[in-house]
């Protein structure tokens, strides 16, 4: 953990300076959800003004993708971090709703040994579709205990189209 303990400073710094600035320009958004999509943007602002190398991770395809974890990764030298980025509500910290889950895939974003962090923003509604940033927490996943959720799953293709073998009679 030598690593993350040169890090935490860095890592502060950005999470403080991305709060900062969000209390100084609100986020604006039609929906709560989308305001972990901008922060995320602000959190790779700081770190690029940190001299860090960062960006979003890089699966084999090579495809950038922005959806699934994790969000973020940053480097230096050695050190490698996939930073996975998260808001949360003060007055729903305590529910067990699904907050974190990672899904298995043929294209997976986390490709090489690195450290595991969770940057979580702790976010209030200042005025109808405004919102701001109250603090965050800096999270170690190393430890994280997580349930499996085991599902079955299929498409529309799966079920509806002509080639599915499903479809009993169509109107």
């Amino acid at each position: 953990m030598i690593g993350m303990k040169i890090w935490l400073r860095p890592l502060m710094k950005v999470g403080e300076s991305v709060v900062a600035e969000v209390k100084r320009n609100p986020i604006r958004t039609e929906r709560i959800n989308e305001v972990g999509n901008a922060v995320e943007l602000y959190v790779l602002a700081e770190l690029e003004k940190a001299a860090l190398t960062s960006g979003r991770p890089t699966p084999p395809s090579g495809r950038k993708k922005t959806a699934g974890y994790p969000d973020l990764y940053a480097q230096s030298g050695d050190d490698y971090y996939y930073i996975e980025i998260k808001t949360y509500s003060p007055k729903t910290v305590k529910s067990s709703q699904r907050t974190f889950y990672v899904s298995p895939s043929q294209d997976f974003k986390v490709t090489r040994d690195a450290y595991h962090l969770l940057l979580a923003f702790s976010t209030e509604e200042v005025e109808e579709g405004l919102y701001s940033l109250t603090g965050f927490k800096l999270l170690d996943l190393y430890g994280i205990e997580c349930n499996l959720k085991l599902e079955f799953n299929a498409s529309n293709k799966d079920l509806y189209s002509e080639e599915s073998g499903l479809v009993i009679e169509e109107e």
